[in-house]
């Protein structure tokens, strides 16, 4: 079992059942009054949760690997991005369940790209992270976005998504259904709509 930590004084304390209590402070309480981030180390999480969420990085770094390149910089731009999709997803208090809150902790177990602690830190200050990156909002672009739309407008014929930029979206699609439990072809479609304003594959 993971260490799961007083919100007192932040030593480890024992489990018992439904209850907790901690040896240096004495303190105790139920499981529900311990810091969500660590009883959300409580919380099994479903192998299918774990894979979807892999799917969906794996589906931007593939994206950004046939747009951009198979480098070390393309790497870390992809992995940026599914850190701003996890915490954008993050941001209302809703979606911070104690089962998404594992779901966090276990993915980065396996990848060190990141850790929970820096997506959260960034969801505590009120904002996803790398935000001026990746923002895409009907009123704001960030740019990553930018940075490709003349390509889109001049050179995808029939109006048609690029496979490149399928899989982007698709995989930050997923990842944000993984923390919200909002439908992934939901947010898809939100996405290619916001993308549409600003006239992506308008055409002479």
């Amino acid at each position: 079992m993971a260490t799961i930590r007083c919100p007192h004084c932040g030593s480890p304390v024992i489990v018992r059942n439904n209850s907790w209590e901690c040896g240096w402070c004495g303190d105790s309480g139920l499981l529900s009054s311990l810091h969500p981030a660590e009883y959300a180390k409580l919380m099994p999480i479903d192998d299918t949760a774990l894979k979807d969420l892999e799917r969906g990085v794996f589906s931007i770094l593939n994206g950004i690997q046939e747009y951009l390149g198979d480098g070390e910089e393309e790497r870390t731009l992809a992995c940026k991005l599914a850190v701003y999709g996890m915490s954008h997803a993050l941001l209302p208090l809703q979606n911070q369940t104690p089962y998404h809150l594992q779901l966090l902790q276990t993915f980065f177990q396996h990848y060190t790209f990141c850790t929970a602690d820096e997506v959260l830190g960034a969801v505590r200050n009120g904002k996803p992270a790398f935000e001026s990156l990746f923002v895409l909002s009907k009123e704001r672009v960030g740019l990553f976005w930018e940075s490709f739309l003349p390509d889109l407008q001049h050179n995808t014929p029939n109006r048609v998504w690029p496979d490149w930029l399928y899989q982007i979206l698709n995989g930050l699609s997923q990842i944000e259904s993984c923390f919200s439990d909002e439908d992934s072809s939901d947010i898809f479609d939100a996405l290619q709509d916001t993308l549409s304003t600003y006239r992506l594959f308008t055409y002479e």
